[in-house]
């Protein structure tokens, strides 16, 4: 489960942006998370609750936005969100490969004091 490993990384840079605010506590932290990044949201929660007892974040909340996959068709422009593994745009039906978004992964907020 890389989950673990990707948590301690998002927490140990909550940690570090945490103190350079000058904040001894997280009370929440936000991720939001591509539907492509390869991350499993669910295991992600859980390795937040198996990483933060005893730190800053102890007892904090962790908020995942989850996000889908858009795309912008190479052949008319328009953007779409694909409900399949193929790419195909809901207005010309070209298939495509330009996705704009859904591979994140990344630490959008934190609430500390």
């Amino acid at each position: 489960m890389h989950e673990v490993g990707l948590m301690q990384t998002a927490l140990e840079l909550a940690f570090d942006r945490a103190r350079d605010a000058g904040a001894s506590r997280i009370h929440q932290m936000t991720l939001r998370v591509g539907a492509l990044s390869g991350v499993v949201p669910d295991a992600l929660r859980m390795a937040f609750i198996a990483a933060t007892p005893g730190t800053v974040a102890d007892g904090a909340t962790l908020v995942v936005d989850e996000v889908a996959v858009r795309c912008r068709c190479e052949e008319c422009g328009r953007e779409f969100w694909p409900d399949d593994i193929v790419y195909c745009c809901s207005k010309c039906g070209a298939i495509n490969s330009n996705i704009e978004e859904g591979r994140e992964l990344e630490l959008t907020s934190l609430e500390v004091s």
